[in-house]
C-alpha cells in the first residue's frame, strides 16, 4: 500500500482538503450533501475506492456531530424507521464495494450522483402532497440508503427525496437526516473494518483531511440561518450536477 503523504503531490491534498471543507460546509448548511460533493469531486484526485472509504470515516465524526447539535429537532418516527431498513441492507454495500472495479464505481458514482441532483433540481420542489406515512416504505428507502453508505458513501439521496416529500421543517430535516446518518455511518464503520475495507491510505487520507471538514461544517452551521435556503439549494444541486457529469465522463471516456 502507498504512503499517501509520499506519493500524492502536497498541493493535491491541499485540493482534497479544500473538496471535504466546502463539503462539510455544505452538509452543516442544508443538511446533506458531504459525501455526494466530495465522493465524485475526489475521485478526480484519488481512486474510487479510497476515496469512497475516506469520505464514510470523516462523514461518521460530521453527523455524529451535527446529530448532538440538534438532537432537539430530531423526528424519531421518520429516523427509527429510515435507521432500521438502512442497518439491515448495509451487508450488500459492503461486498458492492469489495467486488467493484474502479472503473465500474466510478460510473456508478456519476449515474447515481447526476441522477440525485436532477431529481431535486427538476422533480423534488415541484411535490406538493406529503409521502405515504409507511413503516414499510420509509424501510425500503432506509435500504436503499444502507447499501448506497457502505459502497459508495453516497446515501444521502434517497434520504433527501423522502423527507422532502415528507414535508418536515428544516431544522427537523437537517436533525432527522444526521441522526440516521450517524446511526448508518457507526453500524457501516463496524461492517466495514471487519470486512476488511478499510486501508492504511484510507486512514491517512482520513487524518489528512479531517480538520478541514471539521472547520466548514462549522462554518455551515453559523451560517445556516442566514442563508436563503431556495437560492443555496439550487447552488449545491447545480454543483452536484456538474460533479456527477464530471465522474461519468472520465469513466466512460477515461
Amino acid at each position: 500500500m502507498r504512503d499517501v503523504l509520499l506519493n500524492h503531490q502536497i498541493w493535491w491534498l491541499a485540493i482534497l482538503m479544500l473538496i471535504v471543507f466546502v463539503a462539510g460546509f455544505f452538509q452543516s448548511a442544508a443538511g446533506f450533501g458531504f459525501s455526494l460533493f466530495a465522493v465524485p469531486v475526489g475521485a478526480m484526485i484519488v481512486t474510487p475506492r479510497d476515496i469512497v472509504v475516506t469520505i464514510f470515516l470523516t462523514s461518521c465524526v460530521i453527523s455524529l456531530a451535527l446529530t448532538r447539535t440538534q438532537r432537539e429537532h430530531i423526528v424519531w418516527r421518520e429516523a427509527k424507521r429510515l435507521s432500521i431498513g438502512a442497518v439491515v441492507a448495509m451487508p450488500l454495500g459492503v461486498w458492492l464495494l469489495q467486488s467493484g472495479s474502479a472503473s465500474m464505481l466510478r460510473l456508478i458514482l456519476g449515474i447515481s450522483t447526476t441522477a440525485a441532483a436532477l431529481w431535486s433540481l427538476a422533480v423534488a420542489r415541484r411535490l406538493h402532497r406529503p409521502w405515504v406515512d409507511s413503516n414499510l416504505f420509509g424501510g425500503l428507502v432506509g435500504a436503499v440508503s444502507g447499501v448506497l453508505n457502505t459502497s459508495l458513501s453516497t446515501n444521502g439521496p434517497p434520504l433527501v427525496i423522502y423527507l422532502q416529500g415528507r414535508r418536515l421543517r428544516p431544522e427537523e430535516f437537517r436533525a432527522t437526516i444526521s441522526f440516521v446518518f450517524s446511526v448508518s455511518n457507526a453500524v457501516g464503520l463496524v461492517m466495514l473494518l471487519g470486512g476488511n475495507a478499510v486501508h492504511v491510505v484510507d486512514v491517512q487520507l482520513f487524518g489528512t483531511t479531517l480538520l478541514a471538514a471539521g472547520i466548514g461544517t462549522a462554518l455551515g452551521f453559523r451560517q445556516a440561518a442566514k442563508i436563503n435556503q431556495q437560492y443555496f439549494g439550487l447552488m449545491v444541486n447545480t454543483l452536484l450536477l456538474l460533479g456527477g457529469l464530471t465522474s461519468l465522463v472520465k469513466a466512460l471516456f477515461g
